[in-house]
Parts: C-alpha cells; sequence; structure tokens
C-alpha cells in the first residue's frame, strides 16, 4: 500500500529547528527530512514511519521551504518562490501516485489542490479536530478522519464518510529524552490564545495556587489574532503570570518537559465539546507524568480514572488535586506507571497503526 501524508508544521518550530542547526538547509532532501522526523514534533508522521516497518511505502510531504527547495534541486524541478507550496507538493503526489492520500487540518488545499492531485490518488483521507471554517470544500475528500464524536456527527451530516482516530504516542521516544530527574511537580505544555479562553482560566486559578509551571506561547501584540474579540481578555489574564510562562516547547524538547514533570495537568479546548482525546491525553502519560486531565463522559474509552490518570471536575476541584498528589510521591508514581503501562499498551504508534491499516484496506476495496 503506498500512502502520502501531507502535515504541515508551525512556522515558528520550523524556524527554532533550522536555527538550532545552521548547516541543516544546506543537507540533501532526505537528511533534512530524517532530522525532522528525529525531533518528533507530529504523532501522524511517527505513525507512518511505523506503517513502513509493516510493509507500506510511504511518502511524508512536509511544508518547509529549505527542504521542498532540495527536493525540486534533486528531483529536476523547478522552484517557484511565490507558489511552492502548492507546485510541489502537487508535484510530489502526481510522482508518487499513492493508493492513499492522507491530510492534514490544512483547509486551504482542501478545494483546488485536492482536485488537482484527485485523478493521481485511489483514495483521499483527511483529519481534523480543530475548529472549521463554515464553507469548507469536502468535495474531494473521500473520508474524514477525526479523534472526536462530536466531530464524526458534524460530518455525517455533512453526508461525509468518517472514521475514528485517536491520536498515539511513539514509544522510542523514552529512549531518546535523555532525562532522568523529574524536578518539576507540575507542568502545563499547551496553547494560550485567544481560541482557549476557557483553558486560560483555568491556568489562571492554578498559577495562583498551585506550583505549576507553564509553557506556552504569550498572545502578542503584534500578530493577526489582535483583531479576534476574545485577544484581549486572553492577553490581559496571562499578562497576570507572565512571569510564571517559559517559551513554547515542541518536539523532543516538548517531550523533556513532559519526562521532567511529576504531574502534567491536560485541558481541552472549547472545541472538543467537554469530549476527552486531545493529542496530550497519550503524550504525558506514554512519558510517564501523572496525567490530570478532564472528568470527560468518554474518559473511560481511553483509560480507567483514578487508576491510570487523575479526572477532575473544575478548577478547584483540580487545585485540590494538584497539592494532594504533590506531596504523595508514592501513590503518584503508581498512577503514573499504570497510564504509561495502559499507553504503550493500548495508544502507541504501533497499535495505531493497525488500526489505520485497517481503516485504509476497507476503503481501498
Amino acid at each position: 500500500m503506498k500512502i502520502a501524508l501531507f502535515f504541515s508544521y508551525y512556522e515558528t518550530y520550523i524556524k527554532s529547528l533550522y536555527a538550532e542547526d545552521i548547516y541543516l538547509s544546506k543537507l540533501p532532501y532526505k537528511q533534512q527530512l530524517a532530522r525532522i522526523l528525529a525531533d518528533n514534533f507530529s504523532w501522524p508522521a511517527a505513525l507512518c514511519q511505523r506503517l513502513e516497518d509493516m510493509g507500506c511505502e510511504v511518502e511524508i510531504i512536509i511544508n518547509v521551504e529549505s527542504l521542498q527547495r532540495a527536493w525540486a534541486l534533486e528531483n529536476g524541478y523547478e522552484f517557484d518562490p511565490e507558489n511552492w507550496r502548492y507546485t510541489i507538493p502537487c508535484e510530489q503526489v502526481k510522482r508518487f501516485s499513492p493508493d492513499i492520500m492522507w491530510i492534514g487540518s490544512m483547509f486551504k488545499y482542501f478545494g483546488d489542490f485536492l482536485k488537482e492531485i484527485k485523478p493521481y490518488c485511489h483514495q483521499i483521507f483527511a483529519w481534523t479536530a480543530c475548529p472549521i471554517p463554515k464553507s469548507l470544500d469536502l468535495s474531494n475528500i473521500d473520508c474524514m478522519l477525526t479523534s472526536h464524536a462530536n466531530y464524526q456527527s458534524f460530518f455525517k451530516a455533512q453526508g461525509k464518510a468518517v472514521e475514528i482516530l485517536l491520536p498515539c504516542f511513539e514509544e522510542s521516544i523514552l529512549a531518546t529524552s535523555g532525562i532522568e530527574d523529574r524536578d518539576v511537580d507540575c507542568s502545563f505544555v499547551g496553547g494560550l490564545s485567544w481560541i482557549h479562553i476557557e483553558r486560560i482560566n483555568v491556568i489562571k486559578t492554578l498559577a495562583d495556587r498551585t506550583p505549576i509551571q507553564i509553557w506556552s506561547d504569550y498572545p502578542k501584540l503584534i500578530s493577526r489574532g489582535i483583531l479576534q474579540p476574545n485577544f484581549w481578555n486572553a492577553y490581559l489574564k496571562l499578562r497576570s503570570i507572565k512571569a510564571r510562562i517559559n517559551p513554547s516547547v515542541w518536539g523532543m524538547e516538548m517531550y523533556r518537559v513532559l519526562a521532567r514533570s511529576k504531574i502534567t495537568v491536560n485541558v481541552h479546548a472549547e472545541v472538543a465539546s467537554g469530549l476527552a482525546g486531545n493529542i496530550r491525553m497519550f503524550e504525558a502519560p506514554g512519558m510517564g507524568a501523572l496525567l490530570l486531565t478532564e472528568d470527560a463522559p468518554n474518559m473511560r474509552e481511553l483509560y480507567e480514572p483514578e487508576k491510570e490518570v487523575i479526572t477532575y471536575k473544575s478548577p478547584e476541584h483540580l487545585v485540590e488535586l494538584i497539592n494532594y498528589y504533590t506531596d504523595r510521591p508514592e501513590e503518584r508514581a503508581a498512577i503514573a506507571k499504570a497510564g504509561q503501562i495502559r499507553t504503550l499498551k493500548d495508544h502507541s504508534t504501533v497499535q495505531r497503526s493497525k488500526e489505520l491499516i485497517e481503516i485504509f484496506s476497507r476503503y481501498l476495496k
């Protein structure tokens, strides 16, 4: 089975990755791609590497300019400085001619781009669990993948085939994090922007009353987000706890923070509609941190509450739980270990790749 994966990475992350190694952009295409994948920024990319182990032929397409420049040079294709984000991925798909084209939440590609590559793909799948534009063109997509049942219902109402696919954890990260001591009592790692008002309210409460350390982007005054109605609400609330916020971390740096954490707090974005299933649900237990997350109605489908993860019902309850487990290291460690064992058993890239192959095979038939 030939699978093409097309996912975008945050520009700020890519800039930081290339800034760490000034010679990275000069390397051949395959070496640049290997360096990016080795940082484990994206669970779909790790999943596709597992699919290769199962005998699939996989082409991973990432919208990184120096990477795509190298591909164009090595493959005799003209690099268009204005339109490379579209022309090169399109050419890569055409040349690969995959059985499955799998694209992430890159909505600007859902229209003309997918229409152009459609004749070269047997099936097109798209994965999303984020806010969706009202006029999103789904016409060229054969099946939607999502982690949340509310999205599943939405896409079914649009007349689209849809399957549940949860994020997952790559076990090999444990051997490469290089962290031995857990010196962070409690952490939060994730986005804090104008689209995360409820999350910001929770984190501000914790910053005032617990030892939590925060790794996140801080809303910037010079940004397009400043035009959004909730921007100033988010900005002013976070400004009061700015001293507690560390710079954002991604890839292996993010996993190292989780490896250092005794406790990690998870707060789903509002679009989850109260359901559990974001990537932090699997990254934190996978790295051996005690996960404190919302008491969601579908939690038992993922973990055993109070035995493998700890669930909270309100910000006040969460404050109590953080302080309780901070003072009880043996109880905390036992639950964290049980959560890690469950993650490696049911939520690993190995397990998820088997689920994905079953889905892809069914649709190809």
